[in-house]
């Protein structure tokens, strides 16, 4: 280990389960962190985790419907790829959630009623798209 241009120690440093220290602030804030969130699996892993139960196929059927819908929107992907993220999560993201929504409803309103009927479960979905549509595209800009 270099600390500014003198060396203050050389070797290495091996630790157990037993040397770390898990206190209630640093459990807290692993509780408290947002996932991240990546892809399509991301946001379904985020969801179950926090419904505490897996999603159903009506479920995983919408949800993966409105990723792909915004995911291939090209004003979602103008908006990330030009590095515009307030565009993104105040105008675009919503516009274009709005229209898969929209889409999904009139191919399966029953299914999509369901869904939507949990305001929270609803809530979430938004979130967990738009951070894991932004986090997808601008992998690859």
């Amino acid at each position: 280990i270099n600390y500014g241009n003198k060396k203050i120690f050389d070797g290495e440093i091996n630790l157990t389960s037993e040397d770390i220290v898990i206190t209630e602030k640093i459990k807290t804030f692993l509780k408290s962190s947002e996932p991240v969130i990546n892809s399509l699996d991301d946001i379904i892993r985020a969801f179950n985790e926090k419904f505490a139960r897996d999603l159903d196929d009506s479920d995983r059927k919408i949800i993966a419907g409105i990723y792909e819908y915004i995911l291939h929107d090209e004003s979602v992907i103008r908006a990330v790829t030009n590095n515009n993220k307030d565009l993104y999560d105040k105008i675009i993201f919503s516009e274009s959630f709005k229209a898969a929504e929209t889409k999904i409803y009139l191919a399966d309103s029953e299914l999509y009623k369901k869904f939507a009927s949990n305001r929270e479960k609803y809530d979430s979905l938004q979130n967990f798209l738009k951070a894991g549509i932004y986090n997808e595209l601008s992998k690859n800009k």
